[in-house]
């Protein structure tokens, strides 16, 4: 099931799909998430992919917690702002990057930026990430728009939101068993904890 990136108020380590455009060690929102089972069995892949092989099928009981030590943000297709008037967009400046570790996010080497965009022009959105950020991708470098141009709409129009699958390796005694697509056929978010 591919998840669409709904907001308004709203991962193998590094194998990449080919359909994959842009993937982060992140989860979307403020606060980590927390999960249960929302079905009898789990199944569990060796990597973040639908393609993967299964690592295991793990049989659970609903409404039990689900543990997890990782997490991938997938973009699968791209959505698209277009530039109404000219304006700048400021952010972090991430490079021309298809993957975005954790520890480097929060490394600090990224230089805040100003970049000019014009009027007609097309902004790739590629996920949204907390408190109005999200990561767009403008002339091949990816930023972390300080205001996502999603909340600007004298700014920018949003032409179609993204597609994403998010990803979470599960942890059972302690160990990594095997990578969960979350979607609420498997698994349920039932809180955030802050």
């Amino acid at each position: 099931m591919r998840v669409r990136l709904l907001l308004a108020g709203l991962m193998v380590s590094c194998i990449q799909s080919p359909a994959v455009v842009f993937e982060s060690e992140l989860w979307p929102e403020e606060g980590r998430p927390a999960f249960e089972a929302a079905s009898d069995t789990l199944v569990l892949r060796e990597a973040p992919l639908p393609s993967a092989a299964v690592a295991r099928t793990m049989p659970v009981h609903r409404g039990t917690p689900i543990l997890f030590d990782s997490t991938r943000f997938q973009t699968l297709e791209p959505g698209q702002f277009r530039v109404l008037t000219d304006t700048v967009l400021v952010g972090r400046n991430l490079g021309p990057t298809r993957y975005l570790a954790v520890s480097d996010y929060y490394s600090g080497r990224f230089q805040r930026e100003h970049r000019r965009v014009t009027a007609g022009e097309t902004i790739e959105y590629l996920q949204y990430r907390a408190e109005g950020t999200c990561f767009v991708r403008v002339g091949g470098a990816v930023f972390e728009a300080e205001q996502c141009p999603l909340f600007q709409p004298a700014l920018y129009e949003l032409a179609h939101e993204p597609t994403v699958d998010w990803w979470i390796r599960v942890v059972v005694e302690g160990e990594p068993r095997g990578w969960l697509r979350v979607e609420e056929t498997a698994v349920r978010e039932v809180d955030r904890l802050f």
